[in-house]
């Protein structure tokens, strides 16, 4: 076994990094199978989780923001990261669903909300200075961002803002009325605005009868 370890490892260590990883991407559905994808990721993100602190990410959130060859790296390796994606993405749909519904979904839930407070105050001007002007420069990012808004933005209205108290709830969808129709007649015609406002007056009728 020591040889064919020591075999294996100089085969590897001959390999360019890209083969290392088109190597990997095609040995990735053998090494899984037979695996409880539902009991590992679970044991494996607890275990980061108790050995990554707070202080350890900021000591080298610290150092990669002096240091140009380390930030080089991570650079590059997000950008490989972002061209395998796809391909990842692909290869693990079938284990990653189930896991996000089941185990990481309400663990996220349990993280963050006590991030929610400060988070809810920072969003707008996080949306409006950094996440709006990248949309503008990025075509494709903003093709798939605006996708899953749309996806995302019809769900939480029908199971999430029911949840809301209904005074709040009513106020809130007022509010919520008022920008929406101020962003979608931003470029109509007053023939087209005045459709769209008898179609949505039809619709809230339909949808609160």
């Amino acid at each position: 076994m020591g040889m064919m370890d020591a075999m294996m490892n100089s085969m590897i260590k001959a390999l360019s990094p890209d083969e290392r990883e088109e190597l990997m991407l095609k040995m990735m559905p053998e090494m899984m199978k037979g695996i409880d994808i539902n009991r590992v990721m679970p044991d494996m993100l607890k275990e980061v989780g108790q050995h990554t602190t707070l202080f350890s990410v900021y000591v080298f959130l610290s150092k990669a923001l002096k240091d140009e060859e380390l930030k080089g790296i991570l650079k590059e390796a997000l950008k490989k990261m972002k061209e395998k994606m796809p391909e990842m993405m692909k290869m693990m749909r079938p284990l990653m669903q189930p896991l996000m519904e089941e185990k990481m979904m309400p663990a996220m839930q349990e993280f963050m909300s006590p991030m929610m407070p400060m988070m809810k105050d920072m969003m707008p001007a996080m949306l409006e200075k950094s996440m709006i002007p990248k949309l503008k420069e990025k075509p494709d990012i903003k093709e798939n961002m605006l996708g899953m808004m749309q996806t995302m933005f019809s769900h939480c209205s029908i199971n999430m803002v029911p949840l809301i108290k209904k005074g709040d709830r009513i106020n809130f969808i007022k509010k919520l009325f008022g920008s929406l129709a101020q962003s979608a007649g931003s470029e109509m015609s007053p023939t087209e605005k005045n459709r769209f406002i008898d179609e949505s007056i039809q619709i809230m009728k339909e949808g609160i009868s």
